[in-house]
């Protein structure tokens, strides 16, 4: 009975049954199950929670695929074979040994794909973000708006500068046109009065 809530081997159509029959009733039955089989051993019920999460991430993968159908042209990069980190369960099982097999083997099916695998460090024009940004009309929009607002934002900071940069320089022609009016008193500190050139340098300095 508990093994049915994590099989893989799952109807894809309509993609709303997979959603709400299978994957909310496994993570519903997730912590039952695992105190259920970890009752009497603590590394049972790791080990079974370990099954169940990666069952979770695959059935995910499953679900986008059937929504997304270009994922399935790419690998899934998870490791797969006698280097895949499933080996290291050790389940008590048969039932869990069996459905251990059904990852591996939908593991080793979905690496089959002759395209790049999802995720990767470097996004060239073969990669999936890639070619999913460039056949998703939303996506596309997306990317358009982005880029005029970031040429909005760099007209105005460009503005911004160019104002700045003129306030400055004007500061700085009053500055070395001008003598400073400022005095010491006889316990030596500086007394600046009503100074204009103080006034301007310390404007200037605060232009940012």
């Amino acid at each position: 009975k508990s093994r049915s809530c994590y099989d893989l081997k799952i109807n894809t159509s309509p993609v709303v049954s997979i959603l709400s029959v299978s994957l909310l009733k496994l993570l519903r039955t997730n912590l039952e199950v695992s105190a259920k089989f970890g009752k009497n051993d603590v590394r049972l019920e790791s080990l079974h929670t370990v099954l169940v999460s990666v069952t979770i991430v695959l059935l995910l993968d499953r679900l986008n695929c059937a929504l997304f159908p270009m994922l399935k042209e790419h690998k899934l990069g998870l490791p797969a074979g006698r280097d895949q980190f499933l080996n290291a369960l050790c389940l008590a099982q048969r039932s869990e040994k069996e459905h251990l097999h059904s990852l591996e083997q939908y593991i080793l099916e979905r690496n089959r794909a002759h395209r790049t695998v999802l995720v990767s460090a470097e996004w060239k024009n073969g990669s999936f973000p890639t070619r999913f940004a460039k056949s998703c009309a939303k996506m596309r929009q997306i990317r358009s708006d982005i880029q005029m607002q970031c040429r909005k934002n760099e007209e105005n900071k460009l503005s911004e500068y160019r104002r700045k940069r003129s306030q400055y320089d004007d500061l700085t022609s009053k500055v070395n046109s001008s003598n400073c009016k400022c005095y010491y008193n006889d316990y030596g500190r500086k007394v600046s009065g009503h100074c204009s050139r103080c006034h301007w340098e310390k404007e200037k300095d605060e232009i940012h």
